[in-house]
Order: structure tokens, then C-alpha cells, then sequence
């Protein structure tokens, strides 16, 4: 558990007793928690890719709008791709679907994830799957 009760043994019973610093702690990371940002894909970007795309994400974690310079639009496909599984192979309208949680504009998110190699297709876009990257 969190370690928030502590039992203590006491003559024929036991008692219970809030850990203080536990609750402090649980306290201080909810009120720290509630400044930043919920990622929809959690892990997906390290802390300075959150930075470069803080003023895009929402507190859903969604992208209220797509960065068009290079290295946030980079960003924003690489927070995109960690909705997919490697190994997973996809329908167009599974990766549609997949890319709506990030951002609304799937066919600009598809098109990005594709130019960069980082989403392979058929050439017929019967079938998409994650490039092997090695991390």
C-alpha cells in the first residue's frame, strides 16, 4: 500500500495511526500534480519535450493545436506515435481513431507520423504498423 496507516500492537489490541509524513508527502504531489500537465500518453516524452510542447497540450493531455515549426512538430508526432503498440498492425481508421485522443486533425497527425518514418503503411494505406526504432 502507500504506507499512509501505521499499525502499532498495543497490549491485547492494536492501534492505528496516520503515517504524517506519508499524508504530507501524499499532499505535497497532489498539489504538485495539479500544476502540470496530464499526459495522454504517459512516459511519452521526456521533460524537456514536455516543455517544447507545454503551450500546446491541454490538461487532458490533447493538443489543442499542432506546432508547424520543425522540432515541436517532431515532438508532437513523437507524443502521437506512443499511441501505438510495436508489433501492431492497424487499419486506417484504427489509427484514426488511436490519433483522435491527441489532436482532431488525424489526417495531418497520419500524413507527419508517415513523412517521418515513423509509421510504415501499405502502399495501397491498407495496413499501418510503428517502424522499429531502437530506444
Amino acid at each position: 500500500g502507500l504506507g499512509l496507516i501505521r499499525r502499532q500492537d498495543v497490549g491485547q489490541g492494536e492501534q492505528f495511526y496516520f503515517n504524517q509524513s506519508t499524508l504530507e508527502e501524499l499532499a505535497r504531489a497532489q498539489f504538485a500534480s495539479a500544476r502540470t500537465v496530464h499526459l495522454v500518453v504517459d512516459g511519452a516524452l521526456d521533460e524537456q519535450e514536455i516543455r517544447l510542447l507545454s503551450g500546446y497540450l491541454t490538461g487532458d493531455g490533447r493538443l489543442s493545436s499542432l506546432p508547424l515549426q520543425g522540432k515541436k512538430f517532431k515532438t508532437a508526432l513523437k507524443y502521437a506515435s506512443a499511441v501505438f503498440s510495436p508489433g501492431e498492425v492497424y487499419t486506417e481508421k484504427e489509427i484514426n481513431q488511436a490519433l483522435e485522443r491527441i489532436h482532431n486533425d488525424t489526417a495531418m497527425l497520419r500524413r507527419g507520423l508517415v513523412d517521418a518514418g515513423i509509421l510504415l503503411r501499405e502502399r495501397d494505406g491498407s495496413r499501418y504498423w510503428l517502424a522499429e526504432t531502437a530506444s
